[in-house]
This record gives C-alpha cells, structure tokens and sequence, in this order.
C-alpha cells in the first residue's frame, strides 16, 4: 500500500512516501537491503530517498564494512535544515509489539566536518509518532565502528521507520549493515539460535601487529592489602610466617604490584607500629571494624610478600593523622635501612579519597579540603623526596561523570594539577568501580549485568577526561605526569541487606574485569592499576578467597598474564552492540559492542595474542580476524567462560555474629549462583586455530574471555 506520513521528533520533522512493507515479528534483522548490496539505478534498493537536493546519495564500493558497498551520502550547502536532512529511510510494518524492546545498530564512518545520524521511529497505525532514537556520530571516524541501541515500542506501534541521514555542509557520511529487530532475550539458556548459522551474530577485527602502541607494565596487575586482619590472611600470625597457599595464587594470578595499607586505612596508619618484633609492636584499632590488634603485617612483611610473588610495592604516605617527617622517615626506612640496596620503593600514593565526605565518623577525618589537601601534597612531597629523589610519588585526583559521582569539589583536578604538578609524578584515581547497585528495586538481573558490562565504555571516556585535564591545567609536566588507577573492580553493593552484595565473584564480575584491564592497556598515561582487594577475609570483595581459592575475576587477571603477551599492537573491532539504562552509578549507554579485543606480542615477537571479551549473554559470536605484520599458520586458544552469568567459584560471605546475608539475586535462566564450587569459573583449552592465515574466523562463545595465541611462522 502506498501512503504518506509526518512524524515530528525533537524538532525534527521527515516526510517518507512509499512502500511499507511488513516483516514478520522477530529477533531478526527486518531491514529490507541492510548492506546496501542491491541497486535501484544509482541509489540503494528498498530505500527511499529524502531531499535530494541537499547532497548526493551513492553507493561506494570502494569503502565498506560488510559485503561490497556502502551507503554515502555527500551533503551541500543547501544541508543546513536540521528538519530536512539528506538521507534515506524505509517504513517497515511490525505490529504487536507492545512492551517490547526493538535493537538496532549500523555501521557508520564519518569525515570531513558531517555528521551521521540513524534514526529509529515507532508509528502508530494512524500515522501518529509514539517514539524514536537518534544515533549520532559526530566526530570523524578513521573507518567503520558500530553504534546501536534500544528502543521500548508502545502498544500503539503498528510500524517502524528506519533513516540514514547527515547533517553539515561538507564531507561525508557512509552507512552499512543496518540491522533493526526485537532484542534477543539475552538470558535465555545458551543451546539455541546460534545453532542457526542464519541468527550467529558477526563481527570483524583488524590487527596491525608491526605497529606497538606500548609496553604493557606488570605495574597494571596490581592488587590491593590493608594491613588489618593480619594483612586479610597474608601473614600466619601463629607460625610467624607467609601463608604459602596466598603466596602460590598471587604468584600465579602475575600480581605486579601491591598497594598497602589502606584505602581509607592508610589515613590512620603509622608506620612505625608495623616494625620490630612482633611483641613490641602496640595494638592499634581497626578503624573500619570494632576491635583493635597489633600490626603483625607491616612494611617488612609486606615486602617480603612483594619479593615473593615478584611484584612492587606502592605504599600509602598518612596525610591526614601523620606528618611529613613521618612520611621521610618512611621513605628512608625502606629504601635505605642501613644497606646500600635497601628495599627500592618506587611507588607511593599521597592519601586516599580525600575529594569525598565519609558517613562513617570514625573515618570522617579523611575528608579535605581541595585547598587543605593541595597544602599537604607541597608538604609531604618536598620532604618525601628529600630522603629519596627517585621516587614516584601520586596525587589523589578525580572527576565526576555521569551517574559516577564521587568527588565533592567539580574543581578538584583543576586544583591539584595546577598546584602540586611540578611536585608529583601520577595522578591516583579511583574510576573503575561499577555497578554499584546498592539495593535499587527497579532492576533486573540482566540490567544489572549490563550495566556492569557497558561500564569500560565510560571509563574510557573518563580516562580521556582526566587526560584533558592534565594537558589543560599542567601544560609544563603534562609530557611525564601519568595516570595509576590505585582503586578498581566490580563493586555491586556493601550491606549485607542486598541481594548483590555477593555478585562479585561471578562470570559476570569476570568479564567486566577483563573488559577494564583492555581499557586500561588502550588508555593514554595509564601505567599503574591496583584491584580492590586481593583477598577476602571478613569482607566479600576479595579476588582470592581467605584459603588461597581463586574466584572468577581472578582468573580474568589470570588471562592476561599467562595468555597474553608484553606489547600492546594495533587492533580495531566491528561488531554488534546493545544498549543500557541507568543502573546505580552506571550511566546509560546507547552502544556496548559485545566484542571487545585487544592485541598483543610476546617479548620476542614469535608469538601474537588476540584477546576477546564476548559480552552476548546467550550467542556465540561469528568473527573475522584480519592479520597485518604477522605470519602464522596455526594457533591455539584459552576460554574462560561458564553456563550462567552468575556462576562462581563457592560462596565467600564472611560468617559473621550477628549478620544474617540477604537471599542473593539469580540469573533467570540457568542460574548457577548457589551450585558454585572450585574450578566451576576456570580457564580452559579452547579451539584449535588451523589454517590462520592473514585471514580467518573464529566463535567466541557467549559469556566469554578468549585469547588466541598464533606462532609466527
């Protein structure tokens, strides 16, 4: 039937006459001519054309994503109606839709000053407008990447139209692979449609293993102790001794580096009641708990634990109940103690959080002033390295973004940077800790999830942010000033009243960790990292469980320092995404592609890793591998992965008098939450890579880390 329509969304008006066409109801791809393969003369087939005087509207066979061609649209001078943009859309008929979610995504590159938008809107059969989404790629893209989202449909909907237009003057905007369809119910049991080869979703990665972006420090494996509890189990009290099952699984998770004694614990440590034998050292109190007890881990013990796992110390100087001699006389104890080797401390953080107010009076005393604080930094640092001029001190910094707000002051960074620069070698922030849920009513299993998954996404902007900042407001260090991520890791709740107060050791948490650890690695300046925390002792965030057993996450550490090599080479990622809502200080977010990759190269060059995080809940992902500056014929693979987003290693919440642990939040589907036990998450052979040419495919399965490991021939 032909017919014409109006629909008005934020200012924007289209006007589509043509063919609707139906499409049956499905997870599917509705899109009629999705790649632009298909010609109608010198425009795309099933598309319809809109204001073609603004521009020209061609097929590009010589720039695409998938297949053979692309859409271009090329915009004039006379492009400048933001009601009336030059583009091509098609009304595709779906009734019955209520409540539903419709996914889509295209692939989209810009240039030349124009900007790209996919537009999505929900008709009523009265032709009365009942929803939209507008993708918007602004900025020039060097190729293809991939936007996508969601949009819930109204009872209303009868059908959808689906537009590619640009916006601007000049350049150019391509389009492929539009795809639109019902959200697949991403929690369903795994057996399913990617047994049709038809419904596999696809991706692409390019490598460019001659182009190193960097070395990839140990410093980024780092783990956090405090000092409490005599070090979270670290140290035997009884046998005066290192546990050797604690020291066995650091060593094997390639634990680079350890930061001591706190977070917040650190504002009330003094050094000095951590030394000597144990007798003589006073009982001193917890602070963050009831009780007090003496430090039977302090510096000596903590760098004999560094020395015996192979990783460096970062220590925590007390700006908020110590003093500046107190911090030198740190500083000399370790790297001198009366032998010319001393212990070599290079690292060490200037307070903790001091940005952020704190509930708990027994540590509101943390809290400064951005003015109180930076007097302090000039303080400590100038007599800190008076003892010690080599070594690398860092500056608490933070900057709030979206629903991520942790630091009091919006002046924070600016501040600091611009006073304490010249003083200080990092910046020490605390961004990487999601999704922190609480106890939020309004959720779902599969919200929560993927929230936490799409978080990597903001912390990369955020990264970008803080580098900004420092360009901005430290112009004359901005060149050695870089980033330590000191605090990070999946963080769902704290009281023992919520139901995801435990999901911190599942697959899930796993792959978040693995998705951040490849944001850091792509990320400019970032050169120290430190999860929170390496071990669970009274506590449920531990990466380790209080007898040596490792959790989920820590065998995403694990991917990366077994299976994964020293040099970060060139990569790019097409693939398909999802979209998210706002869940706890998690942002929405319009496109997560379910891919993300990175690349390395062994120390030699002999060997290249692909390492892949597939956040599809349910389907296996079909991808092809392009290699550039690397010659290999075969490979192998490793897969950490599970049958549920909530499975784990066994339970770790601490039994404690009195507390009583809410009934935890279950997968939908195939939970496995409560059947958790060792090696349930655990990394695993995977397939055989033959024939790994310049070229090949590989299926990442659902709920996956994969590393691809190709021998140069």
């Amino acid at each position: 039937m032909r017919r014409a329509a109006v629909f008005i969304a934020t200012g924007l008006a289209l006007v589509w006459s043509g063919w609707v066409w139906s499409a049956p109801l499905q997870a599917g791809n509705v899109v009629g001519n999705p790649g632009f393969e298909q010609a109608d003369g010198r425009l795309p087939a099933v598309w319809l054309a809109q204001n073609l005087g603004n521009g020209e509207i061609a097929l590009d066979a010589t720039v695409h994503a998938g297949g053979s061609r692309s859409l271009r649209l090329t915009p004039n001078g006379r492009n400048v109606r933001p009601d009336q943009p030059l583009g091509v859309g098609q009304q595709i008929r779906l009734s019955g839709l209520g409540g539903r979610r419709l996914a889509f995504h295209a692939a989209i590159r810009t240039g030349g000053g124009a900007a790209a938008s996919l537009l999505i809107f929900a008709v009523a059969a009265n032709g009365r407008f009942v929803g939209s989404a507008n993708l918007r790629q602004s900025e020039p893209t060097p190729g293809f990447i991939t936007k996508g989202g969601t949009l819930t449909l109204d009872s209303a909907t009868d059908s959808i139209i689906v537009a590619c237009s640009v916006s601007g003057t000049s350049g150019y905007a391509w389009f492929d692979d539009v795809s639109a369809g019902l959200e697949e119910v991403d929690a369903a049991p795994a057996g399913n449609r990617a047994d049709n080869p038809q419904a596999v979703p696809v991706a692409s990665i390019a490598i460019d293993a001659g182009q190193v972006i960097r070395a990839i420090p140990r410093t980024l494996y780092g783990a956090n102790i405090e000092w409490i509890y005599d070090g979270h189990g670290v140290w035997d009290r009884a046998s005066a001794r290192l546990q050797p099952g604690l020291v066995r699984q650091a060593r094997e998770m390639g634990v680079g580096l350890v930061r001591f004694p706190g977070g917040v614990l650190a504002d009330y440590y003094h050094w000095k009641d951590g030394i000597g034998p144990l007798r003589d050292r006073p009982e001193i109190p917890f602070v963050v708990a009831p009780g007090r007890r003496s430090n039977s881990f302090g510096t000596d013990e903590l760098i004999s634990f560094c020395r015996s796992i192979g990783a460096e110390p970062l220590l925590q100087a007390n700006l908020v109940t110590g003093t500046a001699n107190e911090a030198a006389d740190w500083v000399t104890f370790t790297n001198n103690k009366g032998r010319p080797e001393g212990y070599r401390v290079r690292y060490w953080d200037l307070g903790n959080e001091q940005y952020m107010k704190h509930p708990n009076p027994e540590t509101a005393r943390s809290y400064m002033t951005v003015r109180d604080y930076v007097s302090k930094v000039q303080e400590f640092a100038v007599a800190m390295k008076r003892r010690d001029p080599g070594i690398h001190l860092g500056a608490v910094g933070g900057t709030n973004f979206g629903n991520y707000k942790i630091v009091e002051d919006e002046n924070w960074n600016r501040t600091v940077l611009a006073k304490t620069a010249s003083l200080v070698d990092f910046i020490s922030i605390h961004d990487g800790y999601a999704p922190v849920v609480m106890e939020q009513k309004d959720v779902s299993f599969e919200d929560v999830y993927r929230a936490l998954l799409a978080f990597p996404v903001l912390l990369a902007e955020n990264l970008k942010k803080v580098n900004r900042d420092i360009e901005q407001y430290a112009p004359r260090d901005a060149a050695r000033l870089r980033i330590g991520i000191t605090e990070w890791g999946p963080l769902f709740a704290f009281g023992p009243t919520s139901p995801w107060v435990g999901h911190t050791k599942t697959l899930g948490s796993a792959l978040f960790a693995a998705s951040v650890l490849q944001t850091l690695f792509r990320a400019d300046r970032v050169d120290l990292a430190a999860f929170f925390q390496l071990i669970s002792q009274n506590n449920f965030s531990g990466w380790i469980d209080e007898a040596g057993s490792p959790k989920a996450t820590a065998f995403a550490l694990e991917m990366f320092t077994r299976h994964f090599g020293e040099s970060l080479v060139r990569s790019s990622v097409e693939s398909p995404s999802f979209a998210t809502r706002a869940v706890g200080v998690v942002a929405p977010v319009a496109a997560v592609p379910y891919i993300d990759a990175t690349a390395s190269l062994s120390a030699d060059g002999s060997r290249l890793f692909v390492m892949v995080v597939n956040k599809h809940f349910a389907s296996k992902i079909r991808t092809s591998v392009h290699v550039e500056g690397f010659t290999t014929r075969s490979g192998r693979s490793w897969v950490l992965t599970a049958g549920s987003l909530d499975a784990n290693n066994g339970n770790d919440l601490p039994n404690l008098p009195g507390v009583k642990w809410a009934a935890p939040a279950h997968a939908p589907h195939g939970s496995m939450f409560d059947a958790g036990a060792a090696d349930t998450v655990s990394i695993r052979p995977g397939a055989e890579v033959a024939n790994a040419a310049k070229d090949f495919q590989f299926e990442f399965p659902p709920m996956s880390v994969t590393s691809i490991e190709l021998t140069r021939r």
